[in-house]
């Protein structure tokens, strides 16, 4: 009788779904990985994101450019009716700071929900800072709604201190710990925890207990 299958560490399983979501696969089609080193796991995904990316780039650069030339309204309702939160997912890194800022707040919040859902968070970290403070609190409580904590996870590992500051106070004391496997790695938990305002104290304890 052969010995079962160890599970992959917690680290490793945390890639495997990053991998999953990126490729548009159940993570359980990608079984044959689980035994790969969790760096190697890492590089596989960031170059499989990048060739995705790299398909494509120049009509993804031409709905980045059209987004610029829009009126704020006519682009969200372009982007919401049109186009679709993967498709928008995929030209966000190739817009800039100024077009985001015009457009975001005119998305309806399940739209960009599905948006954040669907994204790379590391190669749109330039854009993450622009969004304003209520949007980016509604957008944390809808995530919570929908148990999305390997998303907030990335989120909060991308966000600058007063963003952060302003997702992790939107969210329970429960989602910030289910969110907290989903962190990449021990440095960035670090950075989290001192985000958290002074009265999360025993969070912060927790957090710091998981972690050792």
């Amino acid at each position: 009788m052969s010995a079962p299958t160890p599970s992959p560490s917690p680290a490793a399983h945390a890639e495997l779904h990053r991998l999953a979501r990126r490729l548009g696969v159940d993570v359980g089609d990608l079984a044959v990985l689980r035994d790969a080193p969790v760096d190697a796991l890492r590089e596989l995904r960031v170059r499989a994101s990048d060739d995705l990316d790299a398909h494509g780039e120049a009509g993804l650069r031409r709905l980045a450019a059209l987004a610029r030339r829009l009126p704020g309204p006519i682009a969200a309702v372009v982007a919401e009716r049109a186009l679709g939160p993967a498709l928008c997912a995929r030209a966000a890194p190739y817009m800039d700071a100024t077009a985001v800022g015009n457009l975001v707040p005119r998305m309806s919040l399940e739209f960009l929900t599905g948006v954040v859902l669907t994204m790379e968070t590391r190669r749109i970290v330039h854009l993450l800072a622009v969004i304003p403070d209520d949007t980016l609190a509604d957008v944390s409580v809808e995530l919570e709604r929908r148990e999305a904590w390997m998303t907030i996870g990335d989120i909060t590992g991308h966000l600058d201190p007063g963003p952060l500051r302003v997702a992790l106070a939107a969210i329970t004391d429960n989602s910030v710990l289910q969110a907290l496997p989903w962190i990449e790695d021990e440095a960035t938990v670090t950075r989290v925890a001192d985000a958290l305002a002074p009265d999360r104290a025993a969070l912060r304890r927790t957090m710091s207990d998981r972690t050792a």
